[in-house]
């Protein structure tokens, strides 16, 4: 409890101090990170519905909603086009009733959540996008380096934090049976961030060692990732006693999030590469 309060502190006091001067690669960043966050509430509420005695799950659940809720509120003074501004407008409506459903504490409010979750991870991403494409048009960040293969590298790191998010949910609903599992949602979860891992790893022979060195590390632990799941997978999930238990794949998702995330932060800073 201690922690969350402290986390809400920071997070007002750097809300206030920023909340008028919002830059446009800064609205990028916040609309990436809200698609990551509308999936890691729906894994979060998944998982304290299946795993109740895990109290760790109920405090990052409030730390998530407070930042979805923080975001928005950035990203509607941001310098951002009146098009994009509506996108924002439509998500907030639509967070009203994600919120409640996110908090339900009824059993029906899991698959409700699970589908809730793809609604507003559609809309984040679509705002994401209007912003990359206003980025574009000016040149700004991540449009503002000479290397061709630099946004789409970007891009697909950001991808990862929300596929990495969605993957540790849609395991569980499958393995804890709230949800019939689909091969074909599965298997395209797995595509992608096949398809992401590799885009971002294009850069590692041209952005210097520590990118090189990272990009290995968020291979190694996604091939790792794969091969454990892929064993129930290809049962259908039918058999689970000798697969990997939900918290190990919630656990491994953050870590895979985690890499994404610094590739990201090693991103912005080395932009200005020529």
């Amino acid at each position: 409890m201690k922690k969350l309060i402290k986390y809400v502190f920071i997070l007002s006091i750097s809300i206030a101090f920023s909340q008028k001067n919002v830059t446009l690669s800064q609205a990028l960043n916040i609309a990436s990170k809200q698609s990551m966050l509308s999936g890691r509430l729906a894994k979060g509420k998944v998982f304290k519905s299946t795993h109740p005695n895990n109290t760790a799950t109920k405090q990052k659940l409030g730390v998530s909603l407070i930042q979805f809720e923080k975001n928005l509120s950035l990203l509607k003074d941001a310098k951002i086009s009146n098009d994009v501004l509506f996108k924002v407008s439509t998500i907030e409506m639509l967070w009203d009733g994600y919120k409640k459903t996110i908090l339900d504490q009824d059993k029906s409010s899991i698959e409700k959540a699970i589908d809730f979750n793809n609604v507003i991870a559609t809309h984040t991403k679509d705002i994401f996008n209007s912003i990359l494409v206003i980025s574009e048009t000016k040149k700004e960040y991540p449009y503002n380096t000479k290397l061709s293969d630099f946004p789409s590298a970007y891009i697909a790191s950001n991808d990862l934090k929300y596929l990495s998010q969605k993957l540790s949910l849609y395991y569980n609903a499958y393995y804890s049976k709230v949800k019939e599992y689909d091969a074909e949602v599965f298997g395209s979860i797995i595509a992608e961030i096949d398809e992401k891992v590799v885009n971002t790893i294009k850069l590692k022979e041209s952005t210097g060692k520590e990118i090189e060195t990272k990009t290995k590390d968020l291979l190694d632990k996604w091939v790792l990732l794969k091969s454990k799941i892929k064993t129930v997978s290809d049962a259908n999930f039918l058999v689970t006693n000798t697969s990997p238990k939900p918290e190990y794949i919630f656990n491994q998702s953050d870590l895979l999030l985690k890499e994404a995330d610094l590739l990201t932060r090693l991103y912005k800073a080395n932009s200005a590469i020529n």
